[in-house]
């Protein structure tokens, strides 16, 4: 195997991405979806909705667009791992200079600070569990923060006029296909509701005398 010698990986992708473009876009796509379903599978959990089981192929296929925190999240993962790629460069260097010296303690020191993967399938290896590991780490830590804020009674405040609802003020956690899934802070219990069943949804704090004179 090929021995790490400095190489900054990130270049070498990006020159390629340059020269395949739609295999850029089309991976991309793949890892930004993949972002969208672990934020989606986390942030569901909190409220006990097995999301993965009610969501239906479309639904899966937008849960990176459609959702600010896997944006977010697949940005953060890209920002990072080209910063781990100039970090294990910067590192190299340093601890070439030092292999250099003559033997001492600190030299000692600052080889095992200054460690650098020996190996290109070992610094590569190691970018792509960052990459990977990132998103499940950033999205449990916000997943767990926002569900708290929206069990606290703070979120997107709807009214739902539906089969079992009527003008009851819900928090919209989100929706499939075929759900409106909400949370009624109340009951403290997240409710699934068919979209063929609701009458509408309205903002809460519209008056909803107004909707109706209008749709008059």
């Amino acid at each position: 195997m090929q021995a790490y010698n400095q190489e900054i990986y990130s270049k070498d992708v990006i020159r390629f991405f340059k020269q395949h473009p739609g295999m850029m876009a089309t991976m991309a796509y793949a890892m930004l979806t993949y972002c969208g379903l672990i934020y989606s599978y986390t942030f569901y959990a909190e409220f006990n909705v097995p999301i993965l089981k009610l969501a239906d192929l479309s639904d899966m296929l937008i849960a990176g667009i459609g959702e600010p925190a896997a944006i977010l999240t697949f940005s953060g993962g890209i920002a990072l791992a080209v910063i781990s790629d100039l970090l294990f460069a910067i590192t190299y260097r340093a601890r070439q200079r030092w292999r250099e010296k003559p033997d001492s303690l600190k030299k000692r020191f600052f080889l095992m600070l200054y460690y650098t993967p020996k190996r290109k399938i070992e610094v590569l290896g190691g970018l792509l569990f960052i990459f990977i590991a990132y998103p499940i780490i950033f999205v449990e830590l916000y997943a767990e923060w926002k569900s708290e804020k929206i069990k606290a009674g703070k979120g997107t405040s709807i009214i739902l006029t539906a089969e079992q609802y009527t003008n009851t003020p819900l928090f919209l956690l989100g929706s499939t296909t075929n759900f409106v899934i909400t949370y009624d802070v109340e009951s403290e219990l997240a409710v699934l509701t068919p979209i063929e069943g609701i009458e509408k949804i309205i903002p809460n704090g519209v008056n909803s005398t107004n909707i109706k004179s209008k749709e008059n």
